[in-house]
């Protein structure tokens, strides 16, 4: 700006650039502590992760996955339970029939009998994701559709991920641990015993 350094530019500096140095060179000491050669970064933050850790840990080993919450959601709905479905649904807008059809390749008519045409504000949705799951039909589609995400995810996950080995590191920015979570239900799922770090 014209009297010095923006507002922003100011927090990055002193703030945040130091903050995100220190957890970076945090998360390669602690993947080298606990044995493994290589932190599994996901995107879209894991790429700033990354090429810190690169900067602040020269010899550190990283590789980026391309690891959405939206797919892996989706991937570790196993069963069409509540809780598997109102994770793979949870969004900030509010829940459509078009959601539902598009999340799992179902057709969009039948999910209008059950949680209806309009869509269903937020107040309601624990009570379309009830019906959702109760409806056997619909459930079993779910499941089936949600199968077919898991088996994509991992044909991408075995070229990606070192999966032979006994831990797997991964490096995120993120308050729920979402991604991590749905992660261990799909391998687990998948019957790959490899236990997963989160950092």
């Amino acid at each position: 700006s014209p009297d010095g350094p923006s507002p922003s530019y100011q927090f990055g500096a002193a703030v945040a650039g130091p903050l995100l140095a220190g957890f970076a060179g945090w998360v390669a000491d602690t993947t080298a502590e606990i044995g493994v050669n290589t932190t599994h970064c996901l995107l879209r933050e894991g790429a700033t992760i990354a090429d810190l850790m690169e900067r602040v840990r020269p010899t550190s080993a990283t590789r980026l996955v391309h690891a959405s919450r939206w797919v892996m959601t989706r991937a570790a709905v196993l069963t069409g339970s509540v809780d598997e479905i109102a994770d793979a649904l949870g969004r900030r807008s509010m829940l459509t029939t078009r959601n539902v059809a598009d999340a799992f390749n179902v057709d969009p008519r039948l999910v209008e009998q059950v949680i209806g045409f309009h869509p269903v504000h937020h107040a309601q949705r624990p009570a379309a994701v009830d019906a959702i799951a109760a409806h056997g039909e619909l459930r079993e589609l779910i499941v089936s559709g949600a199968s077919q995400v898991r088996k994509r995810l991992m044909r991408y996950l075995h070229d990606t991920l070192d999966l032979d080995a006994s831990r797997l590191v991964l490096a995120d920015i993120g308050w729920g641990g979402t991604i991590q979570t749905c992660l261990e239900r799909v391998l687990d799922a998948e019957g790959v015993p490899v236990k997963v770090t989160g950092l």
